[in-house]
């Protein structure tokens, strides 16, 4: 995994819409 950074919190945000992006697209299937 990438280093933690300062950002640590813009990594997660970018996780959490990425995990919730694939979860639309299964419930939209």
């Amino acid at each position: 995994m990438l280093k933690m950074k300062p950002d640590n919190n813009v990594s997660g945000y970018f996780f959490v819409i990425s995990f919730l992006e694939v979860r639309r697209h299964r419930m939209v299937c």
